[in-house]
């Protein structure tokens, strides 16, 4: 049956109800003939056995389920069905005729919809749009003494870990002063590196190097903005200023800098 398309079987039915409804109707006058007495117990197995199938479904298209008793609700189906007939019958199958109808009405739009099968009338899974998710790659802020091997070094490191390296030189200013480009990007940094390499202040008295003074500056800053998330490199042979020597840092050989990329 189901196979044949649902919609079938539902207009097979709702004719088969509104002919039982209209002998209930009848025999409520006592018009039946001997006939039609047979018709309408036919009709009543027939309609059982599908309402096995479709009395569900036809409920949940419809939303109709019961019927009002003497001040309660009973099942409109099984009060249909009861025999012999009596003003509760035909009051409950016009009421089945109804939902039947309706049930019909809403099925062929969900079909046209997609969102029930043709055959079964069961709901389809509806399919859902799956929204990308951009993901943002992290940022860091590169704080340097100038360009340099070591400079490039470190910017493919963090690029391959999947970090998107900030570089206040090679970003656009965009018509902004220095301070305020290097203010723009801290802000939009994640974390930051203070690479502190050789070739900026000699201390004459030990002939040590000292990080370049912008540097140094921006250490402080630097470590403000980005509590435990400042990693400081330190080349070999560079020492920071008194007034910072308690600041912890990775040294680092510029022909071994990848341990303390690793360390």
């Amino acid at each position: 049956m189901a196979g044949e398309g649902i919609v079938n079987d539902l207009n097979d039915f709702y004719s088969e109800l509104v002919e039982y409804s209209n002998l209930a109707s009848k025999d409520a006058k006592h018009w039946l003939t001997v006939e039609e007495q047979r018709r309408g117990a036919e009709l009543n197995r027939i309609l059982g056995r599908k309402i096995g199938y479709l009395g569900a479904l036809i409920s949940e298209l419809s939303g109709m389920r019961s019927v009002n008793i003497e001040g309660s609700k009973s099942d409109m189906w099984s009060v249909t069905l009861k025999l012999p007939f009596d003003p509760f019958v035909v009051s409950a199958s016009l009421i089945c005729v109804q939902a039947t109808n309706r049930a019909i009405g809403k099925l062929v739009y969900d079909i046209t919809k997609g969102t029930r099968d043709k055959l079964t009338g069961e709901s389809t899974p509806q399919k859902t749009t799956k929204q990308k998710v951009i993901k943002v790659p992290p940022k860091v802020f590169i704080v340097h003494g100038g360009k340099s091997g070591v400079l490039d070094k470190l910017c493919e490191f963090v690029e391959a870990l999947g970090i998107k390296p900030l570089v206040v030189e090679m970003l656009p200013s965009k018509g902004m002063t220095l301070a305020n480009k290097v203010k723009k990007y801290q802000q939009e940094a994640d974390c930051a590196i203070i690479l502190a390499t050789r070739g900026g202040i000699i201390d004459i008295k030990s002939g040590k190097q000292h990080p370049r003074l912008n540097v140094i500056d921006e250490l402080s800053s630097f470590w403000e903005a980005f509590p435990e998330r400042v990693i400081l490199l330190l080349e070999k042979g560079v020492e920071l200023p008194s007034n910072k020597a308690g600041v912890a840092y990775e040294p680092f050989a510029r022909q071994s800098m990848d341990r303390a990329f690793t360390a």
